[in-house]
């Protein structure tokens, strides 16, 4: 699905360019308000359901492999959206009129897997948002945080009971390791799914819903931000980092680095 902003103070033309990476067994809309934020703010938005990874392959029993091969799919579905945005033969509206300089992937958990490979891969895109998980693990070989080139904003969840205070640490690790320009934002109260439009829909997405141990002290129970507070966050803290990045945005920069 695409989104076409038309805030007039925002109206670009050509227009930048944010594909979106869902999570594992999720959907194209899985950070619709993150989307359409940035779609309101004039960008173009582009978020494909991942071939035989969606949430209604997992409702079938038919979860793909949380693996390289997976990973990689993943990657090249980005690559083909951006390929059909890009292509001006295309059945897409005219008024689209993507900015092939200024073109941006966010991806949250394995979402987040995925925009770093394909920000190591497919050097048309140049900065990237990655939510909820550490880009280089041990769990899905091929991300390096050495063969990273492009900025990046990493967004944490400090109660992130899915990937847990281990994950956390290697986000923590990725970012102190990234070669270039990086952001981080850690997030208390948050779990994983707080940044998403999806937390609660099934059993399986409820880490970041209601209440939970505490990562960071398991005899204590944490109550989680509200979902519209961290869908706020995930999508205020996109547009200000690609504001800076694509358009050297100061204002967007001080917003930036003024996050909690």
């Amino acid at each position: 699905k695409v989104a076409i902003g038309s805030h007039s103070f925002y109206s670009r033309k050509p227009r930048p360019v944010v594909l979106f990476s869902h999570c594992h067994s999720c959907v194209r809309f899985s950070s619709f308000s993150t989307a359409e934020y940035l779609a309101r703010h004039g960008y173009i938005v582009a978020a494909p359901d991942h071939v035989n990874d969606t949430l209604y392959d997992d409702l079938r029993g038919e979860p793909s492999e949380l693996n390289a091969e997976t990973l990689k799919m993943r990657r090249d579905d980005l690559s083909v959206v951006l390929d059909a945005l890009m292509n001006q033969g295309s059945d897409l509206p005219n008024e689209l009129n993507p900015d092939s300089e200024r073109v941006g992937v966010i991806g949250h958990s394995f979402g987040a897997v995925t925009a770093a490979l394909t920000l190591q891969s497919d050097e048309r895109f140049k900065a990237g948002v990655v939510m909820a998980a550490p880009i280089e693990n041990p769990l899905t070989p091929g991300v390096s945080i050495a063969s990273q080139t492009r900025p990046l904003l990493y967004l944490l969840a400090m109660e992130d009971n899915s990937i847990t205070e281990f994950g956390n640490r290697l986000i923590r690790q990725n970012y102190e390791q990234h070669p270039v320009e990086a952001w981080k934002i850690e997030v208390p109260d948050a779990g994983h799914w707080s940044f998403s439009d999806i937390c609660g829909l099934t059993p399986s997405l409820m880490a970041g819903c209601g209440t939970a141990p505490r990562q960071t002290n398991p005899s204590e129970q944490v109550t989680y931000i509200s979902n519209e507070r961290g869908r706020d966050i995930a999508a205020t803290s996109s547009l200000h980092f690609f504001e800076y990045l694509f358009y050297d945005d100061l204002n967007a920069k001080l917003e930036l680095e003024s996050a909690p």
